[in-house]
C-alpha cells in the first residue's frame, strides 16, 4: 500500500502541474512559440506518468500499469460469502451452493437471513444478478405455498430482476408442481404473453424458458404454447418475435410427434401396454420421454 500511495501522490501532483499548464494555454495572450512551450512540457509530464506506471510494481506485480495478463488467486468458498461444497477434480472445480430452506439460518454474500414467508421480499430485495434470482426460485421460493402469490404480485412490477423472479417461478411450477391445474397454467400463458414484450435481456431469456417449460408440461400445452408463440411471431415487436423464433420449432416438433404417435398407435392392434401408453402420454413431459424410450425397446 505505501508503494502504491507514494506512485499516486507523485502522480497527482503531474496531474496538478497539468492543470495549472491547461489554465495558462486558455490565455488569449500566448504566443505560438508560448504555446509550443506549454506543449513539450505536458508531453514530457505524461512520459513521466507512463514510467511512474511502469516501474511501481510489487511482488512483481504492476500497481498501476492496468496489466491485462491474469492473476489467479485462490480463496475457500466461505471467504465469497456463499454456503456449499467444494469439489475438486483434476482439471477443474465445482462450488455447489447449500440448498435454501425455510425455517433455516442461510448465509448469503455474507449476510445472514432466517427464511420466512414475509422475509421473500426482503431478501428479493438484495439480488443483484439473474443466477442468483433463479437460484432463489427455484431452490426456496417455488417451495413455499404462497409462491403463486409472487408470481401474480412480481409479474407487474417495474423491477427487472423481481419480474425474472415471476417468470422463472412460472417454469418452475411448469416443472416441479404436479398439483398445479389447467386453469392455473392459463393464468401463467397470459401473465407470460404480458411479459413478453419486455426488452430487458434478463426478462426475455426466461420468458423464452418459461414458454418452452410451461408447453412442454403435457401435450395440451405444447399446443397452447405454439398458437401463443405464432401470435408473438406475428406482432411486429423485435422482442416477441425473438422469443418465438427461440422456442417455436422446439415446440412445434414436440407437436408434430405428438400427432404422429397417435397416428401410429391408431394403427397398432389393441393391447394393453399401448392403452397404458396412450394414458400416460397425456401427462408430463418427463414420463413421455420415459415412455418413449420404453417403447423403442
Amino acid at each position: 500500500m505505501q508503494i502504491a500511495e507514494g506512485a499516486l501522490t507523485e502522480v497527482h501532483d503531474m496531474f496538478q502541474r497539468m492543470n495549472e499548464l491547461a489554465v495558462k494555454a486558455s490565455n488569449g495572450t500566448n504566443t505560438l512559440s508560448d504555446h509550443k512551450t506549454i506543449q513539450d512540457e505536458v508531453t514530457q509530464i505524461l512520459t513521466e506518468i507512463d514510467h511512474v506506471a511502469e516501474t511501481t510494481k510489487f511482488n512483481e506485480t504492476y500497481l498501476l500499469k492496468g496489466d491485462t495478463d491474469a492473476i489467479q488467486k485462490y480463496v475457500n468458498a466461505h471467504d465469497a460469502g456463499l454456503d456449499g461444497k467444494l469439489s475438486e477434480g483434476a482439471a477443474s472445480a465445482t462450488f455447489t451452493m447449500t440448498a435454501l430452506k425455510t425455517g433455516n439460518t442461510n448465509s448469503i454474500g455474507g449476510r445472514e437471513y432466517t427464511i420466512g414467508d414475509t422475509d421473500i421480499e426482503q431478501l428479493m430485495g438484495d439480488v443483484f444478478s439473474w443466477d442468483l434470482c433463479d437460484h432463489l426460485c427455484r431452490n426456496l421460493i417455488i417451495k413455499t405455498k404462497d409462491y403463486d402469490s409472487f408470481i401474480m404480485e412480481w409479474s407487474r412490477t417495474t423491477e427487472v430482476y423481481k419480474i425474472r423472479a415471476a417468470i422463472t417461478l412460472i417454469a418452475s411450477a411448469a416443472i416441479h408442481d404436479d398439483k398445479i391445474v389447467e386453469d392455473k397454467l392459463d393464468e401463467y400463458l397470459e401473465l407470460i404473453k404480458e411479459c413478453s414484450s419486455n426488452q430487458h435481456e434478463h426478462v426475455k431469456k426466461a420468458v423464452s424458458w418459461a414458454l418452452r417449460e410451461v408447453g412442454e408440461s403435457d401435450y395440451t400445452y405444447n399446443e397452447k404454447a405454439a398458437i401463443l408463440a405464432n401470435e408473438l411471431k406475428e406482432t411486429g415487436n423485435k422482442t416477441q418475435m425473438w422469443i418465438a423464433k427461440d422456442i417455436l420449432k422446439e415446440i412445434e416438433n414436440v407437436v408434430k410427434v405428438g400427432y404422429s404417435f397417435r397416428k401410429m398407435v391408431t394403427y397398432i392392434m389393441p393391447c394393453p401396454v399401448i392403452s397404458l401408453s396412450i394414458a400416460v402420454y397425456s401427462g408430463y413431459k418427463r414420463k413421455n420421454k420415459a415412455l418413449l424410450v420404453l417403447l423403442a425397446i
